[in-house]
């Protein structure tokens, strides 16, 4: 951390306690996210399993959609872990550091945008910016414009499945 690295998770890094308490301590100016799909899913036996059952249905069917044993549009491939499975890497993340999954997803978005040289990508697609409350509403507010904003996660343009329900 004092060299300027960041770490990126993802859900083999929620296999054990002892890797979720090495999680807890990443900084989030300093943490990336990533599924690294095909493999290395979030699962039932691993320790992050608690924190995932306490994820929102509305979320949880976005992050974990049903799966199927051949390719089915709008459903996983059973066994194989997908991209949209950042989200409940995401929500550990969140439940680990006690600060909210939009907290976490800026953090990770402005993160990323660092690391990778990017500018803001949203500014010309009209995406509302992720609120903040509570102790993060400060963190951002002394933020102010510093950097890009990722979308509200509960927001139909961030996963439109959201609008369909």
């Amino acid at each position: 951390i004092e060299m300027g690295f960041h770490f990126s998770l993802n859900g083999c890094g929620m296999k054990t306690q002892e890797n979720l308490e090495a999680a807890a301590k990443i900084p989030l100016n300093r943490l990336l996210l990533e599924t690294d799909a095909p493999w290395c899913s979030l699962n039932a036996t691993h320790a992050s399993a608690a924190h995932l059952k306490t994820l929102p249905k509305p979320l949880s069917d976005v992050f974990f959609p049903p799966s199927s044993k051949t390719f089915v549009e709008g459903k996983m491939l059973k066994g194989r872990n997908e991209p949209n499975a950042i989200g409940g890497v995401a929500w550990v993340v969140a439940k680990l550091h006690g600060v909210t999954l939009e907290e976490v997803a800026e953090a990770a978005w402005r993160n990323t945008c660092e690391v990778f040289g990017l500018e803001e990508p949203l500014a010309d697609m009209n995406v509302p910016k992720a609120t903040t409350s509570g102790a993060g509403a400060a963190a951002a507010s002394t933020a102010g414009s510093a950097g890009p904003s990722a979308p509200s996660l509960m927001s139909e343009s961030a996963f439109p499945a959201l609008g369909k329900r």
